[in-house]
């Protein structure tokens, strides 16, 4: 599975939950170019002394195109969010082949308000 190409775009993070709410654009494929939902959630707490700090986030999106589903668990510090992924297929060759997982780290593209605050967001990541 690759990134490259692929678009997040976060549309909102609810102040009070910080619920998480955006699109997804593939690069290629059956699902190329089209929009799915993202859902998931970013906390964070305040700095602590000697301490790295950083927000917490996890999403999912749901590729209808394919029936997989793609889950990301990780942090966002400097402008970037760093992930560890699971994407769920539907079929395939062998039963131990359903699940496939990675690292991927999503790069700042444009953002019109920022986590820190956890504002409404509308960002891409690239």
């Amino acid at each position: 599975m690759s990134l490259q190409g692929a678009v997040l775009n976060i549309t909102d993070v609810n102040t009070v939950s910080g619920q998480l709410k955006g699109k997804w654009i593939p690069p290629s494929g059956a699902a190329a170019g089209k929009e799915f939902d993202v859902v998931g959630w970013v906390s964070s707490a305040p700095p602590r002394e000697k301490l790295d700090n950083v927000i917490t986030i996890s999403f999912s999106v749901s590729l209808t195109a394919y029936g997989s589903i793609t889950s990301y668990t990780g942090y966002f510090k400097d402008n970037r969010i760093i992930a560890l992924w699971f994407n769920i297929k539907p079929n395939s060759t062998y039963e131990w082949d359903h699940i496939s997982t990675g690292q991927d780290i999503f790069t700042k593209e444009s953002v019109a308000h920022f986590f820190p605050s956890r504002n409404q967001c509308a960002a891409e990541f690239d």
